[in-house]
């Protein structure tokens, strides 16, 4: 008898003892399934913020080359070149200076509707300029071609003579404001322009600068509002789900790499994208919240 209470007790005590191995191994496989499962979260995340940051990315690349192109085709036309020395000749006579005037203008009207996102061309000779564009800068664009070669941005176009120079104006070029009746100039703080030299047998002609239109650059960022542009001092566009942008703590870090990820500097992870033209960026910011459940997204 004594000995049957002793084998019960042992099998219960066996029992007992295989309960919590299989307890404690099914917590541990828990605990390890959720920490792979999170990482497995995470690296997805992560891989998609770096592709959604690639995809923006070669839109605005695509989109700002069609622009680019089109200043390069510009500026390198033998009509143009006929134009220009038609009108070097002639622009003594009234009359044949109108003709040529319209001929020019017409020419530039023509070549803006090949590119997307074109607000206004303004071409700069040193004793004339022509301007096509909407009526939102009519009589409002007054230019001295001097005063353009003296400009900070004239000595970028040294710096790269066979591509257009993209440029955002954080200072007006123009600067004898009462030269004109409006600040609505196209060369004026805030405006995005594509600007070449126009050069025949090595000899400038003039300059030829496209100023590119907010709302179409607006566009292409509101398609996903986790992205931003910026330079070395500016935040040029942002998606609306983007807070403020400190450039000056941004810039250093990602500066004079091709792209990559930014973690402890702001609240979020921030993927970079370096684009092709001089020190422009595309951001996508990225906000992830880890808890014993999930990982997610968090909406700005």
């Amino acid at each position: 008898m004594i000995f049957r209470k002793h084998k019960f007790k042992l099998k219960t005590i066996v029992a007992f003892v295989a309960v919590i191995v299989v307890v404690v191994s099914y917590s541990l496989a828990a605990i390890v399934l959720h920490v792979n499962m999170s990482d497995f979260l995470k690296e997805k995340v992560t891989n998609s913020s770096f592709s959604n940051a690639k995809q923006i990315s070669k839109k605005v690349e695509m989109s700002f080359s069609e622009v680019e192109s089109l200043t390069k085709r510009i500026s390198g036309s033998n009509v143009l070149k006929e134009y220009i020395e038609e009108y070097n000749l002639k622009k003594s006579i009234p009359f044949e200076k109108r003709y040529i005037t319209r001929q020019i203008n017409s020419f530039l009207d023509n070549a803006k509707v090949y590119a997307e996102g074109v607000e206004a061309i303004l071409f700069v000779l040193p004793d004339e300029h022509f301007y096509v564009g909407g009526d939102y800068y009519k009589d409002h664009v007054t230019v001295n071609f001097d005063e353009l070669i003296d400009s900070p941005f004239y000595d970028l176009l040294d710096s790269t003579p066979k591509k257009p120079v993209l440029l955002y104006l954080d200072e007006d070029v123009i600067h004898d404001v009462d030269s004109y009746s409006s600040k609505q100039n196209i060369l004026l703080k805030g405006s995005t322009l594509f600007v070449s030299k126009v050069v025949f047998d090595k000899e400038v002609y003039g300059i030829i600068i496209i100023k590119i239109n907010d709302d179409w650059i607006n566009s292409i960022i509101a398609e996903n509002n986790q992205a931003a542009i910026i330079d070395s001092k500016n935040i040029l566009w942002k998606g609306e789900q983007v807070r403020k942008v400190p450039v000056s703590d941004v810039f250093p870090t990602i500066n004079k790499k091709d792209s990559g990820v930014i973690e402890g500097v702001i609240k979020e992870r921030v993927f970079f994208n370096k684009l092709s033209w001089g020190e422009w960026y595309l951001l996508y910011f990225e906000d992830l919240e880890s808890s014993a459940n999930s990982l997610k997204f968090i909406s700005y």
